[in-house]
């Protein structure tokens, strides 16, 4: 291998309360931007974001947001997300 590419999406601090489901929504929330159209940066933070939220509730269902919870996460935690960034996840959201 002749490059190394180092992608890095941003990590949030939450106050956890059990990180049950927290993979399988981060995993969830990456194809959801996959399938979006998102940038892999902007997507690593996305499934981050949605990650985080999941371990702010018990169980691994009860911390499965909405895209309308997940933008205002964002835009809360994350000022480097761009309004044409949070548009793309909410175009398609219904």
């Amino acid at each position: 291998i002749d490059k190394f590419i180092d992608i890095l999406g941003r990590d949030f601090e939450v106050d956890a309360v059990d990180t049950t489901g927290a993979g399988d929504t981060f995993h969830g929330a990456f194809c959801v931007g996959l399938v979006r159209g998102l940038s892999l940066e902007v997507n690593l933070s996305f499934a981050s974001a949605v990650a985080a939220i999941s371990c702010t509730k018990l169980g691994g269902r009860a911390g499965i947001v909405s895209m309308d919870q997940v933008v205002g996460f964002l835009r809360q935690h994350d000022p480097a997300f761009d309004d044409k960034e949070l548009a793309t996840l909410l175009s398609a959201a219904g």
